[in-house]
């Protein structure tokens, strides 16, 4: 006998947390700062450094919850963020909430690429959908 949540109680997690919270999101590199599920915003300490970067808002219109392959699955539509004067490379994303905590993070796709990670000293703009957060 299988217990926990169903389809539709997954959905219902994802969407009560995610759809009404305040959320922004970040890039940064991972493979220096190496988060861990204990970590906080406070140990992000590679994001952009220029003066054009700012995190970007999520709001609820940028979420989509649906259930795939029986689980449930968070999309965030595409973000944008301004490189153009920032020179590190990037790795990670990750969500931090209206209290400025740390509640998700996650690798940038980086299969189209040579490398595993996005190097800002060439691009001037990054634009970024996350990967789904997935509740199973």
């Amino acid at each position: 006998m299988a217990f926990g949540l169903t389809d539709r109680g997954e959905r219902g997690v994802l969407k009560e947390y995610f759809g009404t919270t305040s959320l922004t999101m970040t890039i940064y590199n991972d493979s220096t700062d190496k988060l861990s599920d204990t970590d906080n915003t406070g140990d992000i300490t590679t994001e952009p450094e220029g003066s054009t970067y700012t995190r970007s808002s999520i709001d609820s219109g940028d979420i989509t919850v649906s259930t795939v392959n029986g689980d449930a699955e968070l999309s965030v539509a595409a973000k944008a963020f301004d490189v153009s004067d920032s020179t590190q490379n990037v790795d990670g994303y990750a969500f931090i909430d209206s209290n400025g905590d740390l509640v998700h993070r996650g690798p940038i796709d980086t299969s189209d690429r040579e490398t595993d990670y996005i190097n800002l000293d060439q691009n001037d703009d990054i634009l970024l959908g996350g990967e789904p957060i997935v509740l199973g």
